[in-house]
């Protein structure tokens, strides 16, 4: 016998089995209602069946019993060796006297009959089963009886059994609280296009929608050799990007170094010094002219204020950065600084965005791009939209159907928290953050944040039932932001691989396919704990549920823009670890944003209406700024 808790409700499965067999199975769903525990007086038979953690009870108001047909052509309800064959099977010890013709129509009342006719008796359990099944179906005394089962069989509920109830318990609450419907979507866009429109306004809104004085949409015929700078939330790039004869043709050369976790907080003058330090080692075996000043495209992935192309003016840190003395100040004077205390021959001529760039890098090899974003560590959305639609540079005197790249910088989406569905986790995310009461939108959907939201919850389960992950220490899950989104990618992707499915689906025991080690080992690795095979599928199921809203959540913003610009179809030029790496983002993504559009598959190939593609990359798109500023350039 198999119990299996659930918010509202529980479900038994009794499965009667004859020489390894099955012959019949009945189903039971017990409905509940929570009431306070002072209304319940006394001990009941059934507070086996009841949750009282919580200062209240859940109190048995039905019982609905699913059961064979009414015509049975043998007798299956003999006596049972309970105890013998554990919890899940209850197996025929000797059947009852085979006297009823085949065809007679099985009645309820008749087992017990035949039971004291017979002189069967039995246990105590056994009597009980009986007992049970007569009055469930006659609607006797079922809930007195029902509620001795449990405590009659104690131990044969194995332990693996009860966590699995408590787990289950635990993700219909996560599962209620994490989904987001297209209900909640349509709204969220529909707040999200208001935001938009105040960005670009004189006013301004918390959504920034800051120009960037990139006005000119790629050919796929630019061409030139440029030098690029990438600052990131993870990592520092530094590329050499050749913009090839052929049509959208490049060629790339990257060298990526992990940005130490002290730079992100210390002093600004140490982390420019490091960035200039790696652009140093970078040109000595670089293929530049020497000699010469070489351009530098540099990519700032975070909130600026841009009056040139070649400066900007850093608003807020995001990503967890909180280095002292950058606010407010010019990125590019501080860079220029520390190029020229290392005598480097570089000019910085353009500092964009790595959103802005993933677009004009797509717009490159698609002509069809017209919007780009960055799904990874944070997220962001960039288009292009007309000058006469941006009230705050009406000043400026800009040809009214000129076009301007507009870097959104959405993760300040709904800081006020209108509209978004914050849980408790969330909401401890914020209070320990740096920057408290910012970057709202981003801290539940980038991938900075992911890991962290996993770790909460996990810890969260732990203290709801210390049976999950046993006598195991947690050192490792104590360090705040320790993992990131790749351990969700991970589990997801392996838990996920068909012969480990099958596995999940047949057996109840640990698994010892190599797709399951290998899960199992990134959990050893990563988290330092031994997960059991319905830990495992729990810790696979609330990454699922994190990453799915962050991809439903995310889709919000490209619809807007959708929306705003009246894009029917376009393509979607997309970078960021997330996206990339991630075995569902992308799909859950795209079918997000069918939902909030309404559109399905229209076109032969089966294309979505709004197509997301990986990008080439930002390098090549801030090396595309470059080349088109010979063609015109606009600086105020």
């Amino acid at each position: 016998m198999h119990l299996k808790e659930a918010m509202a409700k529980s479900e038994m499965k009794i499965e009667i089995a004859q020489g390894g067999v099955a012959r019949a199975i009945w189903g039971m769903t017990q409905e509940y209602r929570q009431v306070p525990t002072g209304l319940w007086s006394k001990c009941s038979n059934i507070d086996d069946l009841l949750d009282i953690n919580s200062g209240s009870l859940k109190l048995m108001m039905g019982v609905l019993m699913q059961g064979p047909p009414a015509k049975m052509s043998e007798d299956t309800l003999k006596a049972f060796n309970i105890l013998a064959q554990g919890e899940r099977v209850l197996q025929a010890e000797k059947p009852f006297p085979e006297t009823e013709s085949p065809e007679d129509n099985w009645n309820s009342s008749k087992p017990k009959d035949k039971w004291n006719e017979n002189g069967e008796g039995g246990s105590d359990v056994q009597q009980t089963f009986v007992d049970t099944w007569f009055e469930t179906f006659g609607w006797g005394k079922a809930l007195s009886s029902l509620g001795k089962l449990p405590k009659l069989l104690g131990e044969r509920f194995s332990d693996s059994d009860v966590i699995m109830a408590n787990l289950h318990t635990y993700l219909q609450e996560l599962e209620r609280d994490f989904t987001v419907d297209t209900a909640k979507l349509k709204h969220i866009t529909n707040h999200f296009i208001d935001e938009l429109d105040k960005g670009l306004s004189v006013k301004g809104g918390s959504i920034p929608m800051n120009p960037t004085w990139v006005m000119q949409q790629p050919t796929g015929n630019e061409t030139g050799k440029y030098l690029v700078l990438d600052l990131g939330g993870t990592n520092l790039r530094v590329f050499s990007v050749e913009l090839t004869a052929e049509k959208s043709g490049f060629k790339v050369n990257q060298v990526t170094h992990k940005l130490p976790k002290e730079l992100r907080t210390g002093p600004a003058e140490r982390l420019w010094d490091f960035v200039a330090g790696h652009l140093e080692e970078f040109l000595k075996t670089a293929d530049f002219e020497a000699g010469t000043n070489t351009d530098l495209s540099f990519i700032f992935s975070f909130p600026t204020t841009q009056r040139t192309i070649d400066e900007g003016v850093l608003q807020r840190w995001t990503k967890g950065f909180d280095v002292a003395d950058c606010e407010g100040r010019d990125v590019a004077a501080s860079l220029r600084h520390a190029i020229a205390k290392r005598k480097l021959p570089l000019k910085v001529r353009v500092v964009t965005n790595d959103t802005t760039a993933t677009m004009m890098a797509s717009a490159y090899i698609n002509s069809e791009t017209a919007i780009g974003c960055v799904f990874g560590t944070g997220c962001n959305g960039a288009y292009f939209e007309r000058c006469q639609s941006i009230p705050k540079l009406d000043m400026e005197g800009l040809p009214a159907e000129a076009l301007m790249a507009i870097n959104c910088e959405w993760g300040a989406f709904d800081n006020e928290h209108v509209v978004l569905p914050l849980t408790s986790f969330d909401i401890a995310i914020d209070d320990a953050s740096p920057r408290k009461g910012q970057q709202a939108f981003e801290k539940m959907v980038a991938g900075l944040y992911l890991g962290e939201l996993f770790r909460l919850i996990m810890l969260d389960a732990k203290k709801r039932d210390d049976t999950f992950w046993e006598g195991q220490s947690l050192e490792k899950m104590q360090e705040p932001y320790f993992m990131d989104s790749s351990f969700l990618s991970a589990i997801e992707e392996f838990v996920h691989h068909p012969s480990l499915v099958t596995f999940l689906t047949n057996n109840g025991s640990r698994d010892t396919s190599e797709d399951f080690k290998i899960s199992h080992d990134l959990s050893v690795l990563k988290l330092g704990v031994f997960p059991n095979l319905q830990e495992l599928k729990f810790m696979r199921s609330v990454a699922t549920l994190i990453t799915t809203r962050a991809a439903r959540l995310s889709s919000t913003g490209v619809a807007a823009i959708c929306l705003k610009r009246n894009f029917k179809t376009c393509h979607v030029g997309v970078e960021g670890s997330l996206f990339e790496k991630h075995p569902h983002f992308k799909r859950e993504l795209s079918r997000a944003l069918g939902d909030i559009l309404g559109w399905g598959k229209s076109s032969p190939g089966g294309e979505d209406d709004v197509e997301f593609m990986l990008s080439p990359g930002s390098g090549v798109g801030a090396a595309v700024i470059a080349s088109t500023l010979t063609r015109s350039r606009h600086q105020i």
